[in-house]
């Protein structure tokens, strides 16, 4: 799959909401167990602004969010997928 055109995003999302199934959570390299290790000792403070860039609908701000890591701003680019933004 083409995953880094936001085609392919818009047209994911589009045929889930089509098709009443939930949208399957999906982290596209990694999830938070396999980043945290790098990322704790990089971030000194975890009150740090943290951009999250095409969230989707990983749960990669959800998890980190809950590690600490409370002043983050998380977005995504697909318009089929808004729905299912939230404010953490």
């Amino acid at each position: 799959p083409a995953y880094g055109e936001l085609d392919y995003w818009t047209k994911r999302y589009a045929n889930e909401s089509r098709s009443n199934k939930p949208s399957e959570e999906f982290d596209w390299m990694c999830d938070w167990d396999q980043l945290q290790p790098t990322i704790d000792p990089l971030v000194a403070d975890k009150k740090a602004t943290i951009l999250i860039v095409g969230c989707g609908n990983a749960r990669l701000s959800c998890e980190s969010y809950d590690a600490g890591y409370t002043n983050q701003v998380s977005f995504g680019d697909c318009d089929a997928n808004k729905k299912g933004n939230y404010l953490l």
